[in-house]
């Protein structure tokens, strides 16, 4: 298994910032590469519309105040399989917060190395989209 982690500090309450990225079903308002996402209605999970026409589907798995943690159930065009993700906000501070992306996966008919620059471009992507606007 391959574990993926970004932590990126922000100035700005983790308050605000929850209710920036705190949607599951709201990804793509804030992830660069991610056209849209749709709920699917027979249980709590998203279809992930990419930029390119990939699609793939995630299960929201567990929410807490400021986190979530999902799997991916169909990875699409993503190289990876028994994915599993975290996404959280915590304080640092009263103007300051930290946001936190993990994620652990096997790579899928790709190596290792390749699979976790696929998986880090995206996190790192949505994390330098926080910092706009």
């Amino acid at each position: 298994m391959v574990t993926i982690s970004r932590r990126r500090r922000y100035t700005v309450p983790a308050e605000q910032m929850w209710k920036r990225i705190g949607d599951f079903y709201a990804l793509h308002t804030w992830v660069p590469g991610v056209a849209d996402v749709v709920r699917v209605p027979e249980r709590e999970a998203r279809r992930i519309v990419l930029a390119d026409g990939g699609e793939l589907i995630e299960t929201l798995v567990e929410a807490g105040e400021c986190y979530y943690r999902y799997r991916m159930d169909e990875p699409g065009p993503i190289p990876v399989r028994n994915y599993r993700s975290a996404l959280s906000v915590a304080s640092d501070g009263d103007h300051a917060c930290v946001v936190e992306w993990t994620s652990e996966f096997a790579p899928r008919g790709t190596t290792e190395a390749e699979a976790g620059e696929v998986i880090s471009a995206f996190q790192v992507s949505g994390l330098d989209a926080l910092t706009q606007g």
